[in-house]
């Protein structure tokens, strides 16, 4: 559940699916001596003390083996927060169906500008070489929205295809929206002299009167 080489092993030889740990990275309740504590505990020197006490009670049980093998963690880019990869549910697109478009997807990943230039052929390409699953929805702030609504009296979905699509369920509804896409701003001008893309927290950054004029124009529903 919380690694994809250890999720299609687990798969094959059937073992049960069900999370031992919640999203904020500590053991639930009912996981003995591991409850409550965080998946890469540490004491105050920076060493693991978690896998210390996994180990020796796998030694108890005599499920330990004595190979050293080499696990390199991810860590968030910029700092030291290290990663948890656990398994959510998703909508995707399977494997099957991207295989019939795997060559165009290839094509197309020829004429796409990438800066730096070697992610088409190094971390894209060899992604795209190897294709497997594709998730299209996601449950975090840089996921894919998708307009999808789902009826929990009914179980039947609504999916919106177009503008005038949502007009026509806005009017069966009785619901607003507002849609509206990002206008140009101070910091979109500034950027593109210097070949910088920003977005901090901490920037002040206006409307352009081009972008005002822009999204006057946009269409309203």
């Amino acid at each position: 559940m919380y690694g994809q080489d250890d999720f299609v092993l687990g798969t094959k030889i059937g073992l049960p699916k069900y999370h031992l740990v919640n999203p904020e990275g500590n053991f639930i309740k009912g996981t003995g001596f591991l409850e409550g504590r965080f998946v890469k505990e540490v004491d105050e020197n920076g060493k693991p003390t978690l896998a210390v006490d996994i180990i020796e009670d796998l030694k108890k049980r005599n499920y330990f083996s004595n190979k050293k093998i080499i696990n390199i963690h991810t860590h968030t880019a910029g700092v030291v927060t290290p990663r948890l990869f656990i398994m959510r549910e998703t909508l995707g697109i399977s494997r099957c169906l991207i295989q019939k478009i795997k060559q165009e997807l290839i094509n197309q990943n020829k004429e796409i500008n990438w800066e730096p230039e070697y992610i088409r052929r190094r971390r894209f390409g060899e992604w795209l070489k190897e294709i497997k699953d594709w998730a299209i929805s996601r449950e975090r702030y840089w996921g894919t929205p998708l307009p999808v609504w789902e009826m929990r009296k009914c179980n039947k979905r609504h999916v919106i295809g177009s503008i005038e699509d949502l007009k026509n369920k806005t009017k069966k509804s009785g619901n607003k929206y507002f849609v509206m896409r990002h206008g140009e701003s101070e910091s979109n001008i500034k950027n593109n002299m210097h070949g910088v893309v920003s977005s901090r927290a901490e920037n002040i950054d206006h409307l352009t009167k081009n972008g005002q004029n822009k999204l006057k124009k946009q269409p309203k529903i």
